[in-house]
């Protein structure tokens, strides 16, 4: 009998990933397979890919997609969580794994077949320098691949 790996929480332990704030996500296709794009084109997955992250505020009012960059095996977000400090009589923001979790059917549903790796990668945006970080990264993602690749 093969014994199954042990899958690593990936998941800050004690951190509420509803409340307000920036979160750099990352998330990639299964198997790291080049979906998203044909050269330096988006392909038809891509699009789709784009059109599910350009909806994504209109699903989840209080997430604001601060900068999105769809790489062929993978997508990054910077996600910024505006919504209303959880209090019980107000509803709360949605997780940043519901917001995820949402995108990623989304996309798989529009293409017609599962294309994401299990979970995702994330990190909490901590200060403004690590925000204009994290933006720069980014928006400096794709230049770096098409320079690296020639």
């Amino acid at each position: 009998m093969m014994e199954r790996p042990v899958r690593k929480h990936v998941r800050l332990k004690h951190y509420d990933y509803n409340q307000n704030g920036g979160y750099f996500i990352t998330i990639c296709t299964r198997g790291r397979i080049p979906l998203f794009r044909e050269g330096d084109r988006l392909s038809a997955a891509g699009m789709i890919a784009r059109a599910c992250a350009e909806e994504i505020s209109n699903h989840f009012p209080e997430i604001v997609v601060d900068l999105y960059c769809i790489m062929p095996d993978h997508v990054h977000f910077l996600f910024m969580a505006v919504g209303t400090p959880y209090m019980a009589s107000v509803r709360s923001n949605p997780t940043i794994s519901k917001v995820v979790q949402q995108y990623k059917a989304a996309v798989s549903r529009r293409i017609g077949r599962p294309v994401w790796q299990r979970s995702f990668y994330d990190h909490i945006i901590r200060n403004p320098t690590d925000l204009e970080e994290t933006r720069r990264y980014i928006a400096q993602n794709p230049l770096k691949r098409m320079n690296s690749n020639g």
